[in-house]
């Protein structure tokens, strides 16, 4: 019987550490900016690809549904309209 070795356990460590390898940071860079009344929210990539962006509303995260200033505006509307609502109840 072939006595085993240490090679498949050392592929598996590196096959691991691999996959826990941090994903590239999404850019800072500003994409553009959402304007509702006095305030201004701007658009940031969600991910390093740019191909999803969030626009930051009071600390909060916003995934807009397209990468579109358009769907970014309706996105911060929505949820400044819900916040609206929230108050109505304190």
């Amino acid at each position: 019987m072939p006595k085993p070795t240490a090679r498949p356990a050392a592929t598996l460590l590196a096959i691991a550490l691999a996959a826990c390898t941090p994903a590239e940071p999404p850019s800072e860079e500003l994409l553009g900016e959402i304007r509702i009344g006095p305030e201004t929210y701007p658009i940031r990539a969600l991910d390093a690809s740019g191909t999803r962006w969030k626009v930051i509303v009071d600390g909060h995260r916003l995934i807009c549904t397209e990468p579109t200033e358009t769907s970014c505006y309706w996105k911060v509307r929505h949820h400044l309209a819900m916040l609206d609502q929230l108050n109505d109840y304190k």
